[in-house]
């Protein structure tokens, strides 16, 4: 079950999280049909995600159920997207 979803700031790809511990990055591939470049699995169940751009390029920001943030580097090749972890907000 997709709980959250956002465009990139340019609208290039979106991101979807889920229910099933997922984080999904797509783009629309050369026959204009959306497929997910990038999966991201996570130890909980992710709830809210964004995406923001920055001097570095694209920040993607994942929360979790558990109120953790994740913060992720996006970084675009030819036909996929890699992310990076940045930095992690553990829930108190």
């Amino acid at each position: 079950m997709v709980l959250d979803c956002c465009w990139s700031p340019d609208g290039s790809f979106f991101a979807t999280v889920s229910r099933d511990k997922s984080v999904k990055l797509w783009k629309q591939n050369p026959n204009q049909e959306w497929t997910a470049v990038c999966t991201l699995k996570m130890t909980e169940s992710a709830t809210a995600v964004d995406i923001t751009s920055t001097a570095a390029g694209p920040l993607l920001a994942i929360g979790t159920e558990s109120g953790a943030i994740s913060l992720h580097s996006i970084e675009a090749k030819v036909d996929v997207l890699e992310t990076k972890l940045v930095h992690e907000i553990e829930s108190r």
